[in-house]
């Protein structure tokens, strides 16, 4: 099957791309984090309500629960974790959002500080 052939999927593949340029666009990130940006577009778009059931969301159709959107963040926002260097560091670093985790209740965050590790 050519891609000309699955209409469906490419412009799902559009969309997701579409709006990965906005969010790094909007975060003033570069192209480095494209992967980090498609991943965050798709986890916002799959419980996003849908005109093919009666724009209800998938799991409220299959659940009848609606959808909790209260985890959502804003891509590229500034982020603060709570860490313990020590006795009289900092309590905080700063951080910048990246996206979800997949499988566990978390987020991907980019550390700021060059003396620490860079992804978590």
């Amino acid at each position: 099957m050519t891609h000309q052939q699955n209409g469906v999927a490419e412009r799902m593949n559009r969309t997701l791309l579409e709006r990965a340029r906005c969010m790094i666009s909007n975060a003033g990130l570069t192209k480095d984090f494209w992967a980090e940006a498609i991943s965050t577009a798709c986890h916002i778009v799959n419980p996003a309500p849908s005109a093919a059931i009666d724009f209800k969301t998938p799991k409220e159709v299959w659940s009848s629960t609606p959808a909790n959107y209260s985890d959502l963040k804003i891509f590229g926002c500034p982020t603060y974790m709570h860490v313990n260097d020590g006795k009289l560091e900092f309590r905080a670093k700063k951080f910048i959002f990246l996206g979800y985790t997949s499988g566990v209740k978390g987020y991907k965050l980019w550390c700021l500080d060059p003396k620490s590790p860079k992804n978590l």
